[in-house]
């Protein structure tokens, strides 16, 4: 009786393994961590991002999975909000002595300066973490991150359109396990993104790209770190700052030389400092509302503000130099100014475009932009070129030698020479007699 007790406790014990077992298998087939995901630029860039709502007792956390490319990165990172002043980010780096794990630094920024470490949040790199030479891996769990008082932030959890965004650091490495080490400015411009949070609401665990509540993903295989945080402002101020100087600023410079009326050279330069005064102005209202270099020290600002200077000068020394000529009728010496700030500011101002795109991660843009700048100035180089031709055979042909040889006139010298009025030879008999006189020396 004991033996089959035994043999029955064993075997129900066994059983009830056996249903744990099968249910917890198939529990968990069924069951999945709800997520959102977004993925940018697929490719060698790749940049995925994957976060999961828990709710119960971990309702004030938040899991996140980010992939991001390590290979000539000193640093990525992943932030919540719609713009880097007080939001909470996350900054991704190699750990000391470069173990292969990452170290990941929970940050807050006061402005657009260098974040440093909130401990508002508290971050738990998981084991599946990992850093190769090309990719950051990073699985996290981020507690009490849904507020935070260092900035007053917080994330919606019940949005369908959560904003966040991901920075990629500049060239170089970055090994330490210090929380607060010392990050250089990313060089390109943050992408900003949205999530939908509400449908990543459910049972706790690491989010995977891929799950339910995906976003639209970007994975074209482009360049999408960049414009960013305002793309309409940028879009706007790009593409007024690119007609201006890529349309404009020639088109005046070639009615000039192909018609040779100074009012319409005037009217279409004034048309295009007009419109580099509105990409000035958007470009400075883009910065210092979205906190992208609010103080204007990037060389694309400081470069655009001394082009737009040198422009006014131009347009200010044609405009004064021009109506001197027509008070006096003799060249101003201001022209010679106005000729060199001229070619100058559009010399510098496809310097600054190519800076420009690279800071907003277009680089692919600056072989189009260049190639096309380039076509532009060669039509109207080449015009200009053909009206000085035009003009050189014009001139040769109305001169007056042209003239008398259409009309078949020569030189015809005259017939009778002027006499000559050189001095006037002497008659030998005109001599004096001393002359003849004159004894032969004597032996």
């Amino acid at each position: 009786m004991f033996t089959f007790r035994g043999f029955g406790s064993k075997a129900a014990i066994l059983s009830t393994l056996l249903i744990s077992s099968l249910y917890t298998s198939t529990y968990a087939q069924n069951t999945t961590i709800p997520s959102s995901s977004y993925i940018a630029n697929a490719g060698s860039n790749n940049v995925s991002v994957a976060v999961n709502v828990p709710e119960g007792a971990d309702k004030k956390d938040l899991y996140f999975h980010f992939e991001a490319p390590a290979k000539g990165r000193s640093w990525v990172g992943l932030g919540i909000g719609d713009q880097m002043t007080g939001s909470l980010m996350f900054i991704v780096y190699r750990s000391e002595g470069n173990t292969g794990e990452p170290t990941v630094s929970p940050r807050i920024a006061s402005g657009h300066v260098m974040p440093r470490q909130t401990t508002d949040s508290n971050v738990t790199v998981l084991s599946s973490s990992k850093v190769t030479d090309d990719r950051f891996y990073v699985d996290f769990h981020c507690m009490s991150c849904r507020e935070w008082n260092n900035g007053g932030g917080k994330v919606d959890v019940t949005s369908s359109d959560a904003s966040f965004y991901f920075a990629l650091g500049p060239d170089g490495t970055l090994e330490s396990d210090d929380l607060n080490v010392q990050i250089n400015q990313h060089p390109d411009i943050p992408t900003l993104f949205g999530l939908d949070l509400k449908s990543a609401t459910g049972t706790n665990g690491v989010p995977t790209i891929g799950s339910t509540g995906d976003q639209d993903s970007d994975s074209d295989g482009t360049d999408d770190y960049g414009p960013g945080f305002t793309s309409r402002g940028l879009a706007a101020h790009a593409f007024v700052m690119g007609l201006a100087f890529t349309i404009i600023y020639p088109l005046g410079y070639l009615l000039l030389r192909l018609f040779e009326r100074v009012w319409l050279h005037w009217a279409v330069q004034s048309f295009g400092v007009f419109l580099t005064i509105l990409g000035v102005g958007s470009g400075i209202a883009v910065s210092i509302k979205n906190d992208i270099s609010p103080k204007l020290t990037h060389p694309h600002q400081i470069i655009g503000l001394l082009t737009f200077f040198i422009i006014l000068a131009a347009w200010t020394l044609g405009l004064i130099g021009h109506m001197m000529y027509k008070k006096k009728g003799v060249p101003s010496p201001l022209m010679k100014g106005h000729r060199i700030a001229g070619p100058l500011s559009i010399l510098l101002g496809f310097v600054n475009t190519c800076i420009g795109l690279a800071w907003a991660g277009k680089r692919i843009a600056i072989a189009g932009y260049t190639v096309f700048d380039l076509l532009v100035w060669i039509v109207v180089l080449s015009l200009v070129f053909w009206k000085k031709k035009r003009n050189m055979r014009k001139q040769a042909t109305n001169s007056a030698a042209a003239q008398n040889f259409r009309e078949g006139q020569t030189y015809d010298p005259p017939m009778n020479p002027p006499a000559y009025q050189g001095v006037a030879m002497q008659n030998l008999d005109s001599r004096p007699a001393e002359y003849y006189n004159v004894q032969p020396n004597k032996p």
